[in-house]
């Protein structure tokens, strides 16, 4: 048992650190003045592997990994979450509102698009994982080999049409 015990700990220890990590990310990066915004300008940012994108007062913050690990901090976070069949990849992402430096929970019609290498395109309202201190929503699919994988989001908040961008190299 005490074995066992200390990696939970130092696996936990290192998730929360994650997560305040990128929460500080998103809020030093919001604070960046961008005079464009409100001309329909979204600008794209990488922090390690989390991609950044802002416009219209929203930041989005959006990473990719596999789905086992994905699943792993579920269970250890006690958030249910099943896979999608025939899938192995898992997009994760964060809505930010800029002004308030909060995280967006109430956003409406999500329509996320992915446009893998070979061209194909995936698209899926995706699903909310709220809990243990954390809310992203996330879309599973299945890795279609090496190459720049497109992320298109759209959505309503605030009674206003959004639209979100990002670009992965896999």
């Amino acid at each position: 048992m005490q074995t066992r015990q200390p990696g939970r700990i130092r696996i936990l220890a290192f998730n929360a650190s994650l997560s305040v990590a990128l929460a500080g990310t998103l809020i030093v990066c919001s604070d960046a003045s961008d005079p464009h915004s409100d001309h329909g300008e979204v600008t794209t940012l990488s922090v390690g592997s989390t991609q950044l994108s802002r416009g219209h007062g929203v930041q989005a913050a959006f990473d990719i990994m596999n789905v086992a690990g994905h699943m792993r901090m579920a269970e250890m976070m006690q958030i249910e979450h099943s896979q999608k069949a025939g899938t192995d990849r898992h997009l994760s992402f964060t809505l930010m509102d800029q002004q308030a430096k909060q995280i967006i929970i109430d956003a409406q019609d999500l329509r996320i698009q992915i446009i893998t290498p070979d061209g194909t395109e995936l698209s899926d309202s995706g699903h909310v994982m709220s809990g243990g201190g954390m809310h992203h929503h996330g879309f599973d699919f299945a890795y279609a080999g090496p190459g720049t994988y497109k992320i298109q989001l759209t959505f309503n908040w605030q009674d206003r049409a959004h639209g979100q961008t990002a670009r992965f190299e896999h």
